[in-house]
């Protein structure tokens, strides 16, 4: 079973890649901003992600076959201050919660970071650089970038995870948890 913050990472990726595609871009830039980031080196961290840790915090990526290379320009801003701006310039910005995030273990690590920014306000920041400063003693084996023999785009496996969530779904077998595993 899978949380359905795999199953939304893994579209909105490919989603991402297959627009890059479309319009001829070279590079996507994300709206990642410090606070996400901080999340995502803590959830490595706590998963022991060795792979993932190395490259949790970079604010360029390089891109591959079947993949677009990102960026966050965003990376060392906080998420407040990214909404003070756009509501003092009167921008329109996406700002909704995802529904699921509250039963999501980023969700959990979201309370705790906001906990630990009121002892120390330069936790974020501080757990973010570490991030960046992860470098791993011995290279970890990383599966082989291949193209997914469905699709074309960027996979570890003949089906991309793209192509096999989608798979399940139109065979009615999603697989996937969307229950609460805290008392909220």
């Amino acid at each position: 079973m899978e949380s359905c913050c795999t199953h939304c990472g893994v579209l909105r990726r490919q989603a991402f890649d297959r627009g890059a595609k479309l319009v001829k871009a070279t590079r996507v830039a994300t709206g990642h901003n410090a606070d996400d980031t901080a999340e995502t080196v803590l959830m490595n961290m706590i998963r022991g992600d060795a792979i993932r840790m190395e490259k949790t915090a970079c604010a360029v990526t390089e891109g591959g076959e079947g993949m677009c290379a990102r960026c966050r320009p965003l990376l060392y801003c906080y998420e407040k201050e990214i909404v003070l701006y756009a509501h003092y310039n009167d921008l329109v910005f996406f700002s909704t919660e995802c529904p699921y995030n509250l039963m999501a273990f980023r969700g959990n690590l979201r309370k705790i970071m906001k906990d630990l920014e009121r002892i120390d306000p330069s936790s974020v920041l501080n757990i973010l650089c570490s991030g960046t400063k992860a470098v791993l003693k011995e290279k970890a084996k990383t599966s082989k970038k291949m193209l997914c023999e469905k699709c074309g785009f960027a996979s570890s496996n003949k089906l991309c995870k793209t192509c096999t969530i989608l798979e399940k779904f139109n065979k009615g077998k999603p697989e996937v948890i969307m229950t609460c595993s805290h008392a909220c």
